[in-house]
Parts: C-alpha cells; structure tokens; sequence
C-alpha cells in the first residue's frame, strides 16, 4: 500500500470513529498529492463534496483541524436533508469565505472538537499536522 493510500485509510478510520460517535453515516474520504489539488483549487487544505458525500484532502496539509472543519460540512449537509441550497444557501457564496455562516460554524466547531479527539487523532492517524508526502 502507498504511503498515499495508507494515509487515506488511517482518516478515513478516524472519520468512521468521529461519525460513530455523532451517530451519523460517514462520507467518503479522499487524499489528493498537492500538485494535483493545485491544479483544481490553489491554496486550499481541502473541501467537502457534498454531490458525492467526500472530504476531498490535500496530502501536504493534513490535520485533525482541516479534517473536523470539512467534516462538519458533511454534518450541515446531513441535517439539511441533503438539500445542498439549504445547507450551503447560495445567497451566502457572495460572501467572503470567513464570512459564510457555515464557514464560521465549521471553524468554531473545528475549534471545539480539536481538543476532544486530539488522541484518537494522534492514535489512529499519528500525523500531528501536514503529512508532506513529496
């Protein structure tokens, strides 16, 4: 197995875990090298997918932070029904990006959750931030 793929199955585990705990089904969760996010988003740690329920990583800058505040995207799109306009309204896409209410969820979540799962992070993913796979 890579060290790509390794990585991915180590999160994915800790997402399984983390959604066990929320009692909600888990998303997908997918790692990309850096040069190939780069060529989608630039400067970007990630993104949630909600047409296909994944976290969509970048390998270079792995953390429990970035994989919590993805993850609570996949929460507000589950507690939306799944309906995208309600979960991401578009009326709030115009906005700068720290200024999105589900933007500033997602990071005070993040924040919050940091704390609670910073050893079952460390236990079942071991990286503490950025995997630098180059």
């Amino acid at each position: 197995m890579s060290e790509l793929a390794e990585l991915e199955r180590k999160v994915k585990e800790f997402i399984d875990k983390v959604s066990s705990d929320f009692g909600v089904p888990a998303p997908k969760v997918q790692i990309l090298p850096h040069e190939e996010m780069s060529k989608i988003y630039t400067e970007t740690a990630g993104w949630y997918d909600s047409t296909e329920e994944r976290l969509v990583l970048n390998a270079d800058c792995i953390s429990l932070g970035t994989v919590l505040h993805e993850y609570t995207h996949h929460l507000q799109f589950l507690r939306s029904g799944r309906d995208r306009s309600t979960a991401f309204p578009l009326r709030e896409l115009s906005k700068l990006h720290c200024e999105r209410s589900f933007e500033r969820e997602a990071k005070g979540f993040a924040l919050v959750y940091e704390g609670f799962y910073r050893d079952t992070w460390k236990k079942i993913v071991g990286v503490e931030r950025g995997a630098l796979l180059r």
